[in-house]
């Protein structure tokens, strides 16, 4: 299955469950019991394909080969946060009362599914940081792609590297949650060296002395 399926699968399923479920509310169709049983039909397909997304084929065949893991604390902050989000507004349309409860089960299966999602992208390490000839990719929250002839300077401080662009934009690569450090290292140092990165003479020392 590839990716645009997968994305058209996991919208289609959302966006119908949702379809039902405000077209029960204003009709009352369907009991609370029926309703939840097809929200988790649809629900379960739509957990289904937005792991899939992250799963097939194509993806996998996309990311580097060699890469080293980079979880940040930004990154589980945004998931968790999210699923907390909608854990809290499924709470509150379930002790609503009458038809509007019957929409809380949605809000409860994005939560279940940004969390299961984020276990998914631990286990396969989506978030990473990988070296190539010229630039370095760093996937996380964001997906960035760093091009050395970019840089204006290079900072390491407190085990933090600071990458200034040439826009001043900062990109930043915390040592804290990379976890092989001295793989990380090396292949750090050798591909400044190579591309002739620019670096301050502070932070030269601190890495190659």
């Amino acid at each position: 299955m590839n990716s645009a399926l997968a994305t058209v699968g996991k919208t289609v399923n959302l966006l119908t469950v949702l379809v039902i479920t405000l077209l029960n509310y204003f009709y009352g169709w369907f009991n609370f019991k029926t309703i939840l049983l097809i929200q988790l039909l649809f629900g379960s397909l739509y957990i289904f394909f937005y792991c899939r997304e992250y799963l097939n084929a194509s993806v996998k065949a996309s990311l580097p080969v060699e890469r080293i893991s980079y979880f940040t604390a930004s990154f589980y902050m945004f998931k968790i946060l999210k699923a907390g989000v909608f854990l809290m507004f499924g709470g509150m349309l379930l002790t609503a009362g009458g038809r509007i409860s019957y929409l809380a089960p949605i809000c409860f299966i994005i939560s279940v599914t940004e969390l299961a999602v984020m276990l998914l992208m631990k286990r396969q390490q989506l978030c990473y940081v990988s070296f190539f000839a010229n630039y370095l990719i760093i996937s996380g929250v964001r997906f960035n792609k760093l091009f050395c002839h970019q840089i204006k300077q290079t900072e390491f401080r407190h085990d933090i590297f600071h990458f200034v662009n040439t826009d001043n934009s900062v990109l930043q690569i915390n040592m804290e949650y990379i976890e092989e450090k001295d793989k990380f290292m090396k292949l750090m140092m050798d591909w400044i060296k190579k591309n002739k990165v620019n670096i301050s003479a502070e932070s030269e020392a601190k890495l190659f002395n």
